[in-house]
């Protein structure tokens, strides 16, 4: 894999990753047509590093919003344990302070609930992902399912539910889901959405939690991964090319992440289910071919 190539496969991941299209899907297939050598998996791990620095700054406002509602109330649970105590020892009722005190806060747990339960599914899947990461039936596969998915999703009127009304068991339900999406193809953009707006969810809270419930997700397989990557015998080259990758995809997301919300909230999903079909059918005939 030369320069220019990490840096294509970069844009084509900034570009398809906050759409509901699998930009996993999209890389297999791109990586058949140019023929690249290296690890994909390893590789597209990376790229999917760019494009997550491109969220962070891009919803850094929703992210440090989160970050610190998180402090605060581990320092509440600290105080309210200090007040049981102190009641304990004067004998009288203790005073508490209320812990789950907004919407960011109860954001906050429904994300943590959702990436808990993401592992249930996602860990036992993930051998099944990365054997099968290069086979474009898998893929294609996985792009139509997701059109399906976000046909059927056009047709239902959003709900108006926003943290408050959601519950844990819900939030529960979208972690498990989620990690099906380990395995390629699978839009992990477009199901999230699809599942949030069926429970309810209105369509721009929807958008917006699917790609903040992305951040703790790429962050973890970055960590499972870490070790994998320490071991690898790279060369200066191919380090220069992973990096030029990297930033190829958080330059490109800078770029999409603003129309991509848009474009979801405004005009639905229908375009995006029918390119899931035609690039679906498209990876299960090159799999044929290539």
């Amino acid at each position: 894999m030369d320069i220019l190539q990490s840096i294509l496969l970069g844009i084509l991941q900034g570009m398809t990753e906050f759409f509901p299209v699998s930009s996993a899907g999209h890389l297999i297939l791109a990586e058949r047509f140019i023929q690249t050598s290296g690890d994909p998996a390893l590789f597209n791990l990376i790229l999917h590093a760019g494009t997550l620095a491109a969220l962070l700054l891009a919803m850094q406002k929703d992210v440090s919003r989160l970050l610190g509602e998180m402090f605060r109330m581990i320092g509440g649970l600290f105080r309210n344990l200090f007040a049981y105590f102190r009641s304990s020892a004067s004998h009288k009722e203790p005073d508490y302070a209320r812990i789950v005190s907004s919407n960011y806060r109860k954001m906050f747990l429904l994300i943590l609930t959702a990436s808990v339960f993401s592992a249930v599914t996602a860990l036992p899947l993930r051998h099944l992902g990365l054997t099968a990461s290069d086979n474009l039936i898998f893929s294609g596969t996985g792009f139509l399912l997701t059109g399906v998915l976000l046909l059927v999703t056009d047709r239902i009127e959003p709900g108006t539910k926003v943290p408050r009304d959601i519950t844990y068991s819900q939030a529960a339900v979208i972690g498990l889901i989620q990690g099906v999406t380990v395995l390629n193809g699978i839009s992990r953009t477009g199901i999230m959405i699809a599942v949030c707006i069926l429970l309810g969810f209105g369509r721009k809270f929807a958008i917006r939690f699917s790609f903040l419930l992305s951040v703790p997700v790429v962050l973890g397989a970055l960590i499972l991964n870490l070790g994998s990557f320490l071991q690898t015998e790279a060369s200066a080259d191919l380090l220069a090319n992973y990096a030029a990758g990297s930033l190829a995809a958080l330059i490109a997301g800078l770029i999409t992440i603003g129309f991509a919300m848009n474009s979801m909230r405004k005009a639905g999903f229908k375009v995006f289910s029918w390119y899931s079909f035609v690039i679906g059918t498209i990876s299960i005939i090159c799999s044929f071919v290539l």
